[in-house]
């Protein structure tokens, strides 16, 4: 009876956007790097103009693909906070605040991953967990290292279709994991 009583939880797995089933590796296939002013720009600039206003609302994975990339990891080396931005919305820790430039990065991998949240929160770290630190200030230690393994991931997956650089992990070698 024990399998019964855990099948709405299953169902509601599966229904939420990012868990279950496999999801597609992208929802665009543009792999070229956006102009300057161009409509990935324009998007990327309007979704953290509402993350920096407060007006940020959604709580599923921003409409984003693989044609933002470039925009995203211009804003990557932000150290600017932010209280509103994207929440997966299974996660059990609240994440109040995280840098600009991390948002920036976790939503890069969630691009990279299918276009869903890559991990409960925009948080990395080490091998080891942060264990009696501040989360958030364990993270955001790691910024430095985090953006020039996706800065290093982009050169490598600009110039391949998408399939191929979806395949490519930022992280490998890097002793980081999103959490």
């Amino acid at each position: 009876m024990r399998s019964a009583s855990m099948l709405p939880i299953l169902v509601l797995l599966v229904l939420l956007p990012g868990c279950g089933g496999k999801p597609e590796l992208v929802k665009h296939s543009r792999t070229e790097t956006p102009e300057a002013g161009s409509e990935a720009e324009i998007t990327v600039a309007r979704l953290f103009a509402a993350m920096k206003a407060g007006e940020y609302a959604r709580r599923s994975f921003p409409e984003l693909g693989w044609e933002d990339l470039r925009a995203l990891l211009d804003r990557a080396a932000s150290r600017e906070t932010l209280t509103d931005f994207p929440r997966n919305p299974i996660s059990s820790q609240y994440q109040v605040e995280c840098s600009e430039g991390m948002v920036a990065l976790w939503l890069m991998e969630g691009i990279r991953q299918g276009g869903h949240f890559a991990s409960l929160n925009a948080l990395c770290f080490r091998d080891a967990m942060a264990d009696g630190q501040d989360w958030g200030a364990a993270s955001e230690a790691n910024h430095e290292a985090l953006l020039a393994a996706y800065s290093a991931w982009w050169e490598k997956a600009r110039v391949r279709s998408v399939a191929e650089a979806a395949m490519i992990d930022p992280l490998a070698g890097t002793g980081l994991h999103w959490y």
